[in-house]
């Protein structure tokens, strides 16, 4: 196996262990679910990482 298709199995497989991994046997209620906590889980961690950044420059 070459590198690219090592990496696309890694990135696959990272992927589907993903908590927000939406399947297509997934119901409706269930992708909407998902689709919710990925938003509110990436907004979280912008907070998480401007208040990092923000500690990280204000010693500066």
């Amino acid at each position: 196996m070459d590198y690219q298709e090592k990496r696309d199995a890694d990135t696959k497989r990272n992927e589907e262990q993903w908590i927000f991994y939406i399947k297509e046997s997934d119901s409706e209620a269930v992708k909407l679910a998902k689709q919710v906590g990925n938003f509110f889980y990436t907004i979280y961690m912008g907070i998480i990482t401007f208040i990092a950044w923000l500690i990280a420059v204000l010693p500066g």
